[in-house]
């Protein structure tokens, strides 16, 4: 498993735009855009094209939120990290400061916590929950690759 891989097991892939939770209009792995129309519809290969690129700005994303101490993560926990901001943005990683704090003085059970004590854990409970247990242990949860 890799950062990417997971992420796609966490998004499903709509080739037609839908609107999710925050009443944005989504398309293949999660991209969302002002752009997008309602009814659009894309190709696989457009989908996946889109997938890479958002993937790469949600890596150099979430680089920046957490600041230097990203790079000496292991892959696992950076994939969670990577994997939270491709679902909530760079501005919504940077609202788990606790949970970011914690990450960067390697406080893995602070970290944990403050993932689950939030509002993303209301919204995606499962998601959420492995996104917890990937930062409190560093692997991949069970069926994910680990």
């Amino acid at each position: 498993m890799d950062g990417p891989s997971y992420t796609r097991t966490c998004e499903s892939c709509d080739l037609t735009a839908k609107t999710d939770l925050g009443g944005n209009q989504v398309i293949g792995w999660g991209h969302n855009s002002a752009s997008i129309a309602p009814g659009t519809v894309w190709t696989q290969e457009r989908a996946d094209s889109q997938f890479s690129e958002d993937y790469a700005d949600a890596q150099t994303a979430a680089r920046v939120v957490v600041g230097r101490g990203f790079l000496g993560l292991d892959p696992v926990r950076q994939a969670a990290l990577v994997d939270m901001c491709y679902e909530l943005g760079s501005a919504g990683l940077a609202q788990f400061r606790h949970m970011l704090l914690a990450v960067n003085f390697k406080e893995w059970d602070a970290a944990s916590e403050a993932c689950l004590a939030s509002t993303y854990a209301e919204q995606v409970p499962e998601r959420a929950a492995r996104t917890a247990s990937m930062l409190l242990t560093g692997n991949w949860p069970k069926g994910y690759g680990g």
